[in-house]
């Protein structure tokens, strides 16, 4: 039985209800305090009426612990209605637990721990709602009225486009994640799944505290990655960050199975690294300063990548050179080996006759 709150008042305004039957009321002399009376199931339903803050929700359910065995089954539907709708932390679900226990209602006890669609409330010390959907796709919907949004579509979700979404959002059920151009203003937590896909292509005011490291594939192209000191990707991870701007410093892509750099600025990534048979983009991105080695790569593509700070290029071989796209111009002074004929180990040696030469 879901109980909303009607009369909301402050933890303060609910503690001087709960005072009687928590500490004893004051004797008229207020030197002292008369003996705890006995709560009853009216005062509960005044109290879950008035607030589902934790601190208010747990007095209460001690008073009913605190009455005899004999008499604590009465309070069943009161019990039970601190669950229905309500978000509980889990101190309060574990005293639930053993007043279900202690008169026989488990079964339907747990039954209230089950996640359902539908709004809820969370456990504050404000008036504050969560939203709790099994929607793939949620409808472009204005999203102001909560503060956490719970996703419980076992294949994903697509958040794109939503207007103003809540500060806290759980995808850790969804296998795929999409959020493009939304506003990320008021984020404060996301909480992830293990192996997720997560597309946050052309989203705004990505939050710092951002961690894509459980992900098997992200997207954060078309975003702006100041707030970001680092990004740290899942071992074969998928990796788009196609016209990303403000790339943050160390990047390692070396345990990544596709990287997709598209028109990016390079000039404060070191040591660019791929995987064995890593997929990897880099066309139009400009700026990098170092050698790069392609020679393990699988499908390369370097359309109109810009060489000029480049120093040496490693290749597996003239065919691997010709399906990349990459135009080198006369004027390029940097080194390129191909490492099909020389043994792996006399590769940096080559490299760098190469680079002193000027030649190809």
């Amino acid at each position: 039985m879901f109980v909303d709150i009607q009369n909301f008042k402050s933890a303060i305004a609910v503690e001087n209800i709960l005072t009687p039957y928590k500490k004893g009321r004051l004797s008229d002399d207020k030197k002292q305090r008369l003996p705890r009376e006995p709560i009853t199931s009216d005062v509960c339903f005044e109290v879950l009426k008035s607030t589902n803050y934790a601190r208010n929700i747990k007095d209460m359910l001690l008073c009913i612990k605190d009455l005899p065995l004999s008499e604590q089954a009465q309070f069943k539907d009161v019990v039970l209605a601190c669950f229905d709708r309500r978000e509980q932390p889990q101190v309060i679900i574990d005293l639930g637990d053993a007043l279900a226990e202690n008169s026989g209602y488990e079964k339907e006890f747990s039954q209230m721990q089950k996640l359902c669609e539908g709004e809820f409330l969370l456990s504050s010390s404000q008036i504050s709602w969560g939203l709790m959907t099994a929607s793939y796709k949620m409808p472009q919907q204005d999203l102001k009225k909560y503060q956490k949004l719970i996703c419980l579509h076992e294949d994903g979700v697509s958040l794109a486009l939503i207007k103003n979404l809540p500060p806290f959002i759980d995808v850790s059920h969804c296998s795929n994640v999409e959020m493009y151009r939304c506003d990320l203003a008021h984020l404060r937590e996301l909480r992830l799944k293990e192996g997720m896909d997560l597309n946050l292509n052309d989203v705004r005011n990505i939050p710092e505290f951002l961690d894509v490291s459980c992900c098997a594939a992200v997207d954060l192209g078309n975003v702006d990655l100041t707030p970001l000191k680092r990004l740290n990707f899942r071992k074969g991870a998928e990796v788009v960050l196609e016209n990303a701007e403000n790339l943050p410093k160390n990047l390692d892509f070396s345990h990544c199975s596709l990287v997709n750099l598209n028109y990016c600025d390079l000039s404060d990534v070191k040591n660019l690294k791929f995987a064995r048979g890593a997929d990897v983009y880099l066309d139009g991105a400009y700026n990098y300063c170092g050698d790069l080695n392609f020679t393990d790569c699988g499908e390369l593509s370097l359309y109109e990548f810009d060489l000029e700070n480049v120093g040496c290029l490693r290749f597996k071989n003239q065919k691997q050179l010709d399906e990349s796209g990459l135009q080198i111009s006369d004027d390029w002074q940097g080194g390129l080996i191909f490492a099909e004929g020389y043994p792996r180990a006399d590769l940096t040696n080559m490299a760098f006759m190469a680079k002193t030469k000027g030649g190809r």
